[in-house]
């Protein structure tokens, strides 16, 4: 079994977004470690066939880093798309998940006083990271944390440091490369 995870955006910016990625996204297994990826970037996706599609395809066996770090990811390319979806709270940046779920990828400190306590989850810094732990709705305990450690060799709040760090990194170029 097989999952899509996709932004939407115009022709050109697709285009954009998509040769920047091509250039500068480095590949859960190069910035996690290991041998492979089990996820591969793409704008033709297995369960999204949508035309303005940019995202992930990846397995139902992909482990939990690889999983975070093209979300965190997909979110990253969200907060550059310029498409928005309608929410009860207004117009936000969004995801979606096989061609027809759509998921709102919120600004923290844009939108942290105006959404109902159930859409915290959403809430992301400016680059599109979101706290690993918040999945589990602040009942994250150290025991989770010992197991998490002993199956990925790396605790959470490590996996945290990286994938911001790699956000942080093509953010930096996407400035640098694109806007100038």
């Amino acid at each position: 079994m097989g999952y899509s995870i996709a932004i939407r955006a115009s022709k050109e910016l697709r285009n954009k977004l998509f040769t920047f990625m091509e250039k500068n996204y480095r590949e859960p297994h190069t910035v996690l470690g290991g041998e492979y990826s089990y996820s591969s970037l793409g704008k033709t996706l297995s369960y999204d066939h949508s035309k303005q599609a940019l995202g992930f395809d990846y397995n139902s066996g992909v482990g939990e880093q690889e999983r975070f770090y093209i979300y965190a990811v997909l979110c990253w390319l969200a907060l550059k798309s310029d498409k928005t979806m309608e929410t009860p709270f207004g117009m936000t940046h969004y995801y979606v998940y096989d061609g027809s779920e759509k998921t709102p990828v919120l600004i923290e400190s844009e939108w942290a006083e105006k959404i109902p306590k159930r859409y915290e989850q959403y809430l992301t810094d400016k680059n599109g990271f979101y706290d690993y732990k918040r999945m589990y709705e602040n009942k994250w305990t150290q025991e989770m944390d010992v197991a998490f450690k002993q199956l990925n060799g790396i605790s959470v709040d490590e996996l945290n440091q990286i994938v911001k760090v790699e956000l942080n990194r093509l953010d930096e170029l996407w400035t640098k490369e694109i806007i100038g």
